[in-house]
């Protein structure tokens, strides 16, 4: 399609690259950026403020109000602590965890190791391991159909 003739293409590849590097020239280069800090957050040509002095290790250590007054400036007599008769509700939500913990370890130990290992340990009966995944899919499908029934109870007929 094209009629030129290789000294003229050449010439004409040369101008279009000599247009090209001469626009360039035309427009400035943008300023160089005010500090090579990049994780610092750009002040957008403003001065950053000067932060305050920080405080000393001291001055952090000193109490700025009073300490807890002395109990012997009251004149009211102490109330003495009441010795609980059960334990409280702590320790059982520990044991609960620790039990929960076990459980599940043994469950893990139960689906993962093989019949050989738990031979040797001397455990001989154990559940098949179809149940490893059966009983943790009838879970999930019963907490799916209670969430799908009460989205269904809650609708108007």
């Amino acid at each position: 399609m094209s009629s030129l003739s290789g000294d003229e293409e050449a010439d004409h590849l040369s101008d279009n690259q000599s247009n090209a590097s001469s626009s360039g020239d035309d427009e400035p280069f943008p300023p160089p950026p005010l500090s090579q800090n990049y994780f610092a957050p750009p002040f957008y040509g403003r001065p950053p403020t000067p932060l305050p002095p920080s405080p000393s290790l001291t001055s952090l250590l000193r109490p700025s109000r009073p300490t807890t007054p002395d109990p012997s400036d009251d004149d009211i007599e102490p109330v003495q602590r009441a010795s609980p008769k059960v334990p409280t509700y702590e320790y059982y939500g520990f044991v609960v965890y620790l039990f929960s913990s076990l459980t599940f370890l043994i469950y893990l130990l139960w689906a993962y190791l093989p019949s050989p290992f738990l031979h040797a340990l001397g455990i001989y009966y154990y559940p098949n391991r179809w149940w490893a995944l059966a009983i943790p899919s009838f879970i999930t499908m019963l907490i799916v159909y209670i969430y799908v029934a009460l989205a269904l109870y809650n609708t108007r007929c």
